[in-house]
């Protein structure tokens, strides 16, 4: 029997977490800073490795926040079309477009979404440039689009 699909809170539930790790990895780096009991880095780490986790923390939130984002759209797209092959994001964020016949997404909600997936792509393949979205900003222009989906359907090969 197929499992149910649904994204319903879980963009949200990526940007609670992304804040949960951002106030932990912070107030651990005020103690290594301060050199209190029980803060130090781990064996074979820098200082700057601490620094680089927490000015990367947002980018890599964000690729996980686009990770859940893209694969709701893939399972609704194997779930409508019953093909379990792959297809590429921006591909599939042009058949998003037409889900629900008259209902298509507005050309700003598209826009604001592939500027998330150049970001997010820019930030995994760094060989385009592209402006920073701010991980609130996506969270928002995601899930905007993710309205468009039903509340549950069978997933279809979720597994990979």
């Amino acid at each position: 029997m197929p499992k149910l699909y649904s994204v319903r809170f879980t963009i949200g539930e990526t940007l609670a977490e992304y804040e949960v790790s951002r106030a932990a990895l912070t107030r651990f780096q005020a103690g290594v800073q301060n050199a209190q009991p029980g803060f130090s880095l781990p064996r074979g780490t820098q200082p700057h490795h601490l620094e680089q986790a927490v000015e990367e923390l947002e980018g890599t939130y964000l690729i996980r926040m686009w990770a859940v984002f893209e694969a709701a759209w893939v399972s609704f797209w194997r779930h409508r079309t019953g093909y379990a092959g792959t297809i590429k994001a921006m591909h599939l964020i042009q058949w998003a477009e037409g889900v629900q016949e008259g209902h298509k997404a507005a050309d700003d909600v598209t826009d604001d979404v592939n500027r998330v997936r150049l970001y997010r792509n820019f930030l995994v393949h760094g060989d385009h440039p592209a402006p920073r979205v701010p991980i609130g900003d996506a969270k928002m222009y995601l899930n905007r689009h993710l309205v468009k989906l039903p509340d549950q359907w069978p997933g279809v090969d979720d597994d990979d």
